[in-house]
């Protein structure tokens, strides 16, 4: 996972560093087409991301030279890779097949994890796992961090059981401790163009579990959104009880989509849980579609 010249010995091409390698996450890219090559793969890599990988590694045959149909792409920040994966999945290479991207493992947890080991993976959004020590930005023996605000981390390849749909879909959301039933009826009427919706897409019931999933994914999303622009995991309706109380609030939160989440025209911070108040009017990405909640009398 980790690439670059290993072991001993020098080599042509000047001392080695020995400045300590930065830790990045890797996006393991999948369905390339190996007679493309290995220059023309990884200009593809970097021109179809529009955040600049910190390397790109081709797999390389060793016993012929040519490359193979996947690749390892490294980015220094964790968010910027799972946003190269929401880009990448499902994209065209020039020659016509289809792209599969997924976080990869790192070998040592691979190993831990045949073996029986503790190794896991990130905490997905709203997890209670802490961070892992040694993560990119610290330094080496430094204290773990404090908890931080909802991260993100789960794929296909490190997806919990019980953290994937009924079709088997991997889920990049898990709900917080404080996450609750709603007591109150709440709805979302659903808008485009400043017209509701007929039938049953027009009026959304919200009181039957206590988060919704928005995105294109069908097999993931409890709420699809059919906009190019939406990504597959887009973001999150989430009831959750305050602190020292019973009161069960609505909440909006970001998957760190492409295209972003609007609460009443504004773009809303990714990772973050935004409270909905009765009347307001989210909508995902690009699409014209808006979601006003109203919370209907007893």
């Amino acid at each position: 996972l980790r690439g670059g010249g290993g072991g001993g010995g020098g080599g042509g091409g000047g001392p080695a560093s020995t400045k300590p390698r930065e830790q990045w996450t890797s996006v393991f890219v999948r369905g390339l087409c190996a007679d493309d090559g290995v220059p023309r793969i990884e200009e593809w890599l970097r021109a179809a991301l529009e955040v600049t990988p910190a390397r790109v590694r081709v797999g390389v045959d060793r016993s012929t030279g040519l490359a193979k149909n996947w690749a390892h792409v490294h980015f220094v920040k964790h968010a910027d890779a799972m946003r190269a994966i929401d880009e990448l999945s499902g994209m065209k290479t020039p020659s016509g097949t289809e792209v599969k991207a997924e976080i990869s493992i790192p070998r040592d947890q691979m190993r831990d994890r045949k073996m029986g080991g503790d190794a896991r993976p990130p905490a997905p959004y709203g997890g209670s796992a802490p961070p892992q020590v040694g993560e990119a930005g610290d330094a080496p023996g430094a204290p773990p961090p404090p908890p931080a605000e909802p991260t993100f981390g789960l794929s296909g390849l490190l997806a919990q059981e019980a953290n994937t749909t009924a079709k088997g879909v991997s889920l990049k959301y898990a709900e917080p401790a404080d996450k609750a039933m709603p007591r109150r009826n709440f709805r979302l009427y659903v808008f485009k163009n400043n017209e509701m919706l007929k039938g049953n897409n027009g009026v959304l019931h919200l009181h039957r579990q206590s988060m919704y999933l928005f995105g294109r994914d069908t097999d993931a999303a409890d709420i699809p959104t059919e906009h190019a622009s939406c990504s597959k995991q887009h973001a999150v309706l989430q009831f959750r009880v305050r602190e020292g109380s019973t009161e069960v609030h609505p909440y909006v939160i970001d998957l760190e989509s492409t295209n972003g989440t609007r609460l009443n025209g504004d773009r809303i911070d990714s990772a973050c849980y935004v409270q909905l108040k009765d009347k307001d009017v989210v909508s995902f990405g690009k699409s014209q579609r808006e979601y006003v909640l109203i919370e209907e009398d007893d």
